[in-house]
């Protein structure tokens, strides 16, 4: 082999990412930059604050004040959120530890390659939070707020429970942080208020009332209004995609787009 091929198919292997040589690529699941999509230092102290601050209100609104019944979609989206800022703090840490303790170029690095899928996880499990925050709160003001509920627009921790107030803390995160949700995510989210849905049946079978009133499918209007809830909640994921992508290209800190 000639010296200009030689050099040729070095070049050749520095862009792609691969190489015969015992070096870390970008391939490689031993070499997955984990540190590459790591917030921020301003972005990580909002991740963290915000972590302590569902935490505190979901202990207190469960446990003291009693408010949050988990058989409500409501309850359990307040779960999901506080279990998605939980665990993208997780990551954050475990993205720290990592990148202080790296290892040589020529040392494998599967550690890493564990965080890297614990981000890419993190960032998942919160579009799904977010977009159920999203789809919650529109829902909730607009078909399910009773309107003779006295103090309903003075109730704090009404407005944590259905928006706006857990809404703009998870757009904060969506804002300070880039993140870059799977399509499978969509899927996931159907599935699941899909799951919920026959919850609701099963729960109207043994207990004779239904949880919301729009799941009882014997009647025309509340079938309509299902389906309507349904194209509704799919928006809300393309919506919170959508947020994701113009965020990212405004900072000019995209990340690959997973599928």
């Amino acid at each position: 082999m000639e010296a200009g091929e030689l050099v040729n198919e070095r070049v050749g292997e520095a862009e792609s990412g691969w190489s015969d040589e015992p070096t870390r690529t970008v391939g490689s699941p031993d070499a997955m930059d984990c540190t590459a999509a790591s917030p921020p230092v301003w972005g990580a102290a909002y991740r963290f604050v915000a972590t302590a601050y569902l935490l505190v209100s979901f202990v207190y609104m469960r446990f003291w004040l009693e408010r949050l019944p988990m058989i409500t979609f409501t309850s359990q989206n307040f779960l999901l959120l506080t279990a998605a800022f939980t665990t993208l703090s997780v990551g954050t840490v475990a993205t720290c530890a990592v990148a202080s303790t790296a290892s040589p170029p020529s040392s494998p690095t599967r550690c890493a390659y564990v965080v890297k899928h614990l981000q890419q996880f993190s960032c998942d499990f919160f579009s799904l939070a977010l977009a159920n925050a999203l789809f919650l709160d529109v829902v909730w003001w607009l078909i399910l707020r009773p309107m003779d509920l006295p103090g309903t627009w003075r109730d704090y921790w009404n407005w944590m429970a259905h928006g706006p107030i857990n809404l703009a803390v998870c757009l904060g995160e969506c804002c300070l942080n880039r993140c870059q949700a799977a399509a499978y995510v969509l899927y996931v989210g159907v599935a699941y208020l899909m799951c919920y849905f026959l919850f609701g049946v099963i729960y109207f079978l043994t207990r004779g009332e239904w949880i919301y009133f729009f799941l009882d499918i014997r009647k025309p209007l509340d079938c309509l209004l299902l389906l309507i809830t349904l194209l509704w909640y799919v928006v809300c994921h393309r919506l919170v995609r959508a947020l994701q992508h113009l965020r990212s290209r405004f900072y000019g800190d995209a990340l690959p787009l997973p599928q």
